[in-house]
């Protein structure tokens, strides 16, 4: 098939294509096409026509324009707009300040960082303060000019004072009480024993089971006693069976006594439930023993309690 060749005229090409198949009409199709030479863009003989303009040399050019200046008459209908020239830097411009690197307004990062923060670049902190601000408070100082106990009542409440001084300023209203009643008739310990034991008065406890089992009792004048006044009973029991002094051990007849303490001592008496029941403490179940043999059969009691279960 025989192609006309192109027939140039002026900028543009008038080219000759067969028709397609689907269509009916017989003969050859004209295209018009612009013409370019071969290999480079031609210069723009038309420059920028904005002010002082000689970026744009080639391409496109929008009402005369180069894009940059195009998008400045629509927003102000001129080109003559010109950016000033960002001044150079020359330093923090806040007296007294030797930092040459600018972060932005004009001043370093720190006088920046501070008109951040405080709204102004020449904000100080404060200088150490030597003590609690509060009234006569000689705690040192943690925050805000308050030391802590009076920082968190500051935080919690809005305040220094504590809240009896706040709240109420009325005194207890329980016998032999003069403490501060902060939210109502009574003081937070009588408030509290009120809620929990009905009454005002602390309950008499002179004998009381521990955790494991064992009972313990009071009596202050007992040789045995802890500081406190506390013994455990079943070291009262074999001690009035078998009395002070120097006592062979029930399984190993090693010379234990009353006079040491188990555990800081080998030689100190400990009392052994021959049933293992802590609670036991009839005296003919108590026995005396040294602290290993009663730990070989603690350990050989829980080992068995351990299998059965």
């Amino acid at each position: 098939m025989n192609v006309t060749p192109p027939v140039t005229s002026g900028n543009y090409a008038i080219m000759e294509r067969p028709r397609g198949a689907g269509n009916t009409d017989r003969g050859l199709t004209r295209q018009i096409a612009p013409t370019r030479s071969e290999g480079s863009v031609e210069p723009n003989p038309n420059p920028c026509a904005g002010f002082d303009c000689e970026r744009y040399k080639r391409g496109r050019l929008i009402r005369g324009m180069c894009p940059s200046h195009y998008n400045a008459w629509l927003a102000t209908s001129t080109t003559k707009r010109k950016i000033p020239p960002r001044p150079k830097a020359v330093g923090c411009t806040i007296k007294g300040c030797d930092v040459q690197l600018i972060q932005a307004r004009g001043w370093c990062a720190k006088h920046y960082t501070r008109w951040q923060k405080h709204g102004d670049p020449e904000w100080e902190p404060l200088g150490p303060r030597q003590g609690c601000v509060a009234d006569d408070c000689e705690r040192d100082h943690y925050s805000l000019g308050y030391c802590v106990m009076h920082y968190s009542r500051v935080r919690n409440h809005g305040t220094p004072y504590s809240p009896a001084q706040y709240i109420s300023g009325e005194t207890c209203e329980a016998p032999d009480c003069v403490a501060e009643a902060p939210r109502g008739r009574y003081c937070s310990a009588h408030q509290a024993r009120l809620t929990r034991l009905g009454t005002f008065d602390l309950p008499i406890r002179d004998r009381y089971q521990s955790g494991v089992g064992y009972w313990w009792i009071k009596r202050p004048d007992h040789p045995l006693a802890t500081s406190r006044g506390w013994i455990r009973e079943h070291r009262v029991v074999l001690f009035d069976a078998i009395g002070p002094g120097e006592h062979p051990c029930h399984w190993c007849q090693t010379r234990v006594t009353w006079d040491e303490t188990y555990p800081f001592s080998k030689a100190g008496l400990v009392v052994d439930h021959l049933d293992e029941d802590p609670a036991n403490n009839n005296p003919g179940n108590l026995v005396p023993s040294c602290a290993p043999c009663n730990l070989a059969r603690s350990s050989r009691w829980k080992k068995r309690s351990q299998e059965s279960a």
